[in-house]
C-alpha cells in the first residue's frame, strides 16, 4: 500500500490513537514513491532506516553500512514476511501488555528485532492499542493462510478480553498439540485443569473447524458445557469429544504448533507478574 503525500503528512501529525499501527511503514511507501535521483529525509529515525535500506536495496546499490538498526529491520521483515504463529504470539503478546523484555526472554526473537517490529508494523503504543487494532484488523485478513489468521485473532481476542495468564494457557496448549486431532491429549474429566482445557479446545475448534453446521453444534455444546459448569453439574462431553476428534492436526499445522515450543510458553503466574510489572511500569 502506497499513502499520497497528504495522507503520509496526517499519519504522522496524527494522534498516536489515530494512526494506523503500521503508519511508519505507509510513511516509508510514501517516501519510496515521491523519490527521484534522492530519498526525502524524515524525522523519524524508523522510517529514515528503512527507507534507506528499501531505496538502496531498489538499486541494488550496496554501499550502505549496516548498524544494529538497520539490521534489526532486517529480521524484522523477514518476521513480517513469515505466516507463522510465532508473529501471530508475538503480536498477542505486545497487544495483551506484555514488555518487550519479557516477551524475548521467552522467545528466540532478539529484543531488538522486537523494538524493530513493533516501531514499523504493530506500533501499539498507548493510550489505546486495543481500539486501534479493532479498527484495522479485518482489513488486514491474511486470505494466504486463514486458519493462521484466525488462530492470531483468537490469541490477540483473548490476550485483550480475558488477559495474558488466560492466553498464555492457550499458547501452551497449542504448542503441545501433536496428536492426529484436536480430541487427543484432553486433560481428565473432573481435574481442576478439564474446564479450561475443553473451553480452549472449543475455541481452537472454532478457528479450524470449516463446515458451517458444525461451527455451529460446536457452539451450541460449548455453551451448554459453560452452563453445566456454571451450574455444578457433570456435563455432557459425547458430543464434543466427537467434534474435536473431528478437527485434524495436519503436518502443516502441527509445525506451526511445535514451532511455538522455542518461544518457551510460560506458566500464568509468570504471565500476571509480567503484566502487573508492565502497568505499574506505565
Amino acid at each position: 500500500m502506497i499513502a499520497t503525500l497528504e495522507q503520509s503528512a496526517d499519519l504522522h501529525g496524527q494522534s498516536p490513537d489515530l494512526r494506523p499501527l503500521d503508519w511508519r511503514l505507509l510513511t516509508v511507501n510514501q517516501l519510496l514513491a515521491e523519490a527521484g535521483e534522492e530519498l526525502p529525509s524524515h524525522d523519524d529515525p524508523w522510517v529514515n532506516d528503512l527507507a534507506q535500506l528499501c531505496y538502496l536495496g531498489r538499486l541494488k546499490d550496496k554501499s550502505l553500512v549496516l548498524t544494529a538498526r538497520h539490521r534489526a529491520i532486517r529480521n524484522a521483515l523477514r518476521l513480517k514476511d513469515k505466516v507463522s504463529l510465532i508473529t501471530e504470539v508475538l503480536e498477542a503478546r505486545l497487544l495483551a501488555g506484555l514488555p518487550s523484555s519479557w516477551i524475548a526472554t521467552h522467545s528466540n526473537i532478539p529484543l531488538d528485532t522486537i523494538a524493530a517490529y513493533t516501531a514499523l508494523f504493530f506500533d501499539v503504543g498507548l493510550p489505546n492499542p486495543t481500539h486501534r487494532w479493532f479498527q484495522g484488523f479485518l482489513a488486514n485478513l491474511n486470505t494466504s493462510n486463514r486458519t493462521i489468521w484466525e488462530l492470531g485473532v483468537y490469541l490477540k481476542n483473548t490476550g485483550i478480553l480475558l488477559g495474558a495468564v488466560v492466553m498464555e494457557h492457550a499458547i501452551c496448549l497449542l504448542s503441545n498439540l501433536n496428536g492426529p486431532t484436536l480430541a487427543d491429549g484432553l486433560a481428565t474429566p473432573g481435574t481442576p485443569a478439564f474446564a479450561i482445557d475443553v473451553m480452549t479446545r472449543g475455541s481452537i475448534a472454532t478457528c479450524l473447524l470449516r463446515s458451517p453446521r458444525q461451527q455451529q453444534r460446536l457452539q451450541t455444546c460449548l455453551m451448554q458445557f459453560r452452563q453445566a459448569c456454571d451450574n455444578k453439574t457433570e456435563p455432557e462431553v459425547t458430543d464434543l469429544f466427537e467434534l474435536f476428534g473431528k478437527v485434524k492436526i495436519t503436518k502443516s499445522l502441527k509445525a506451526q504448533f511445535q514451532q511455538l515450543r522455542c518461544h518457551r510458553p510460560v506458566t500464568s503466574d509468570r504471565a500476571s507478574a509480567a503484566t502487573t510489572s508492565s502497568k505499574q511500569g506505565s
